[in-house]
């Protein structure tokens, strides 16, 4: 599926309508994850990271980031237009960095293995 498309879901009623019914239902409730952030950070990390086997390169960190740069509050930051001018390139050379536990159990950061 090209990322074309993916844009075009978006616009479709029927996808909109179909997307607000898979999301009132929360897959990580049922099984019980809800409350495990380690998890999280392993699956918001695979669909952030453009280079992951999801095969829809830089599409989740763009929505993210463009979901960001909308948020109202960011609008009157200085930094915006810079901010919002990443959107113009490729983002697929991107790293991911998340949570890792040390040995003294705690949390430390550390790039995703790409």
């Amino acid at each position: 599926m090209e990322i074309r498309h993916l844009f075009e879901l978006e616009n479709d009623a029927t996808f909109q309508q179909l997307n607000q019914q898979v999301n009132s239902f929360n897959t990580l409730k049922i099984l019980k994850l809800e409350n495990h952030e380690i998890r999280h950070s392993n699956i918001l990390a695979w669909l952030l990271n453009p280079k992951e086997n999801h095969s829809l390169h830089d599409y989740f960190l763009r929505k993210m980031i463009e979901h960001l740069i909308l948020i109202e509050e960011n609008s009157n930051n200085p930094k915006y237009e810079t901010v919002s001018g990443i959107l113009n390139h490729s983002l697929m050379d991107s790293h991911v960095y998340r949570e890792v536990k040390t040995d003294q159990n705690r949390f430390t950061y550390c790039e995703s293995a790409t």
